[in-house]
């Protein structure tokens, strides 16, 4: 037997686990659908979720006594891909969160293996909802491929590639939206297109990885190969439009085209057929070479309105004049809403100051700032940061990091020389650590709200009432500011062990708050602590 029976139990970092089922198995691991049990709470409450467990179909074996799993050490084979394995763990990491991509509870070794949860799924895949369905709309197909194109177009603005894009590798909840999973051929890339870790692409998926994928070897001259993720878009758009069993390989792509009488037997119009046939292009030269190329292709399908999207036009006018009314009659009571939220709450004042800038005690083992480094208000963004670094810049780069790669630097928090806080605020004020953002986390209940007009999270302590707010201020890389006003990204001071490349930050949207794996390049934002 090969996987782990029914009931056995699993003790992770901070979560106890228990095997209820198997949910699939491949030829790199089992995913098994278990319950969670947070250990540190008390009055925690169990939930489900998908834990993922590094086993070799071809090359493990399991002791069906102690569950270890054994034999396949003899040719390094195990140990290469387990490290693999654990490198997902930290590319969905360091993405967290974005609300395209599947959360990540934690990774943790066990039985001679490795293993990680995330969160579970219950309705299936994107590939299981076209099966069902035969093949989808035109008009359903922009809505869930736009999303895809969202999430990967923020992976290539953080230089790492996906290279196993597919209906199968894509998560559907009932509402439609969609959550990208399984980054285990992901690679980073740095800013002169050599990837990180192995020069080794890995081969992707036939039908939906390009000619060139199979051989690829990453180097400076190649440059940032996005067009690899481009053409397993353009698959996925075949697949969804379509419907087809068994996609052509590249190499079939190569000799005979993309299947255009599959496409016209479902009445795809020609714009999107020529959307589909430019990102499948054999010559990656030829491809749309951004996927704000490919977004933009989607939107201007999205608002035309061929042949066959007239039954829609009718059903559209009558929504948007539905929405109209709505706004018109909502505008009183959100502008009254928005005043209540915008209210100083009187929990929020401060509690007192330090070195000239104000903290609040919520009763956790740190006191926190009411502003970030660099912000005249608790609204306000401030100044953003590359991990130990102390001054703000125009470009956030791999190269002109001044810490990334090195792996010598441990925690940083109140040395001056690496920590922002400390250097620009001086007397005790520091970095916060992984713990204590966690306690943070775990003290506090949390609300999506306005202040000031921006948006951003309110903790709010479940020891003495007081609160802080954080805005959701964004990230920088390269020289521009993404995600502000949907996302909020904060700075530890505590990296990622024998890793020169990461480091652990605060991750927020209006669903979830969770701390991540972030390159240390990326321009974040600090909120201090002080003993």
């Amino acid at each position: 037997m090969s996987t782990l029976p029914k009931g056995t139990v699993l003790l992770g970092e901070r979560y106890e686990y228990r095997i209820q089922s198997v949910l699939g198995q491949g030829g790199m691991g089992i995913t098994y659908l278990a319950v969670a049990h947070d250990v540190l709470q008390d009055d925690a409450v169990e939930f489900c979720v998908a834990l993922k467990e590094f086993f070799l179909k071809e090359n493990c074996m399991r002791d069906e006594e102690t569950q270890k799993v054994t034999g396949a050490n003899s040719s390094g084979i195990f140990d290469k891909y387990k490290h693999k394995f654990i490198g997902e763990v930290q590319h969905l990491k360091s993405l967290y969160p974005h609300k395209h991509i599947i959360r990540v509870l934690e990774g943790f070794e066990a039985n001679n293996t490795a293993y990680y949860s995330m969160e579970y799924i219950e309705d299936g895949s994107l590939a299981a909802y076209i099966e069902k369905q035969g093949s989808l709309s035109e008009q359903e197909t922009v809505a869930l491929a736009t999303q895809i194109a969202d999430v990967l177009d923020y992976m290539h603005k953080k230089r790492k590639l996906h290279l196993d894009v597919k209906p199968d590798n894509v998560m559907r909840r009932s509402d439609g939206t969609l959550l990208l999973i399984d980054f285990g051929l992901a690679k980073q890339f740095d800013e002169n297109g050599e990837a990180e870790s192995s020069t080794t692409i890995g081969g992707g998926t036939p039908g939906y990885a390009p000619i060139e994928q199979a051989d690829y070897h990453a180097s400076k001259e190649q440059g940032f190969p996005v067009t690899l993720d481009i053409y397993a878009f353009g698959a996925t758009l075949l697949k969804m439009l379509t419907g087809i069993k068994k996609l052509p390989t590249a190499s079939e792509v190569l000799s005979s085209g993309i299947p255009r009488a599959a496409l016209s037997q479902k009445n795809v119009s020609k714009p999107f057929i020529n959307l589909i046939e430019h990102c499948m292009k054999p010559n990656p030269t030829q491809r749309p070479q951004s996927m704000q190329e490919v977004k933009e292709k989607l939107s201007s399908m999205a608002t035309s309105k061929p042949n066959s999207w007239v039954r829609y036009v009718m059903t559209a006018m009558v929504l948007v004049i539905g929405v109209i009314i709505g706004v018109m009659l909502q505008k009183g009571c959100d502008d009254s809403r928005q005043e209540q939220e915008e209210v100083v709450d009187t929990t929020q004042s401060y509690s007192g100051y330090i070195a000239g800038h104000e903290y609040v005690d919520l009763g956790l083992s740190v006191k926190w700032a009411t502003c970030n480094v660099g912000a005249s208000s608790p609204a306000d963004s401030g100044d953003y940061f590359a991990w130990g670094e102390t001054k703000p810049k125009s470009e956030y780069t791999v190269a002109n990091s001044k810490t990334y790669g090195d792996a010598s630097i441990g925690n940083i928090a109140g040395n001056p020389q690496y920590d922002a806080a400390r250097s620009n605020w001086g007397g005790s004020w520091r970095l916060p650590t992984k713990a204590e953002m966690q306690e943070l986390l775990d003290s506090c209940t949390q609300k999506w709200t306005t202040q000031n007009g921006v948006e951003g999270r309110l903790f709010t302590s479940k020891k003495n009432g007081k609160s802080i707010f954080f805005p959701a201020a964004g990230t920088r890389y390269g020289s521009s500011l993404y995600s502000a006003g949907e996302y909020g990204y904060y700075w530890s001071a505590t990296p990622i062990e024998g890793n020169g490349y990461g480091a652990y930050g605060l991750g927020f949207d209006s669903d979830i708050a969770d701390w991540g794996w972030i390159g240390r390049n990326d321009g974040r934002s600090v909120r201090p602590v002080t003993e």
